[in-house]
């Protein structure tokens, strides 16, 4: 399972990483992942990739 956050704002504030944060703990989610549309290349501009806590010591 993977929590996402899709947003279009200029910067990606600290309160979606909270947010991104919070919902994978909820619902025990290993990645999270935001995505900001607001930018030219998406891959290699705007996107954060989290990883939960619970699941921090297993391996890629």
């Amino acid at each position: 399972m993977l929590s996402r956050e899709v947003n279009a704002s200029k910067t990606i504030a600290p309160i979606f990483e909270a947010q991104t944060l919070t919902y994978m703990k909820l619902i025990e989610a290993p990645q999270g992942l935001i995505l900001n549309f607001n930018c030219v290349n998406i891959f290699s501009e705007v996107q954060r990739k989290f990883i939960n806590d619970f699941y921090r010591f297993l391996e890629d």
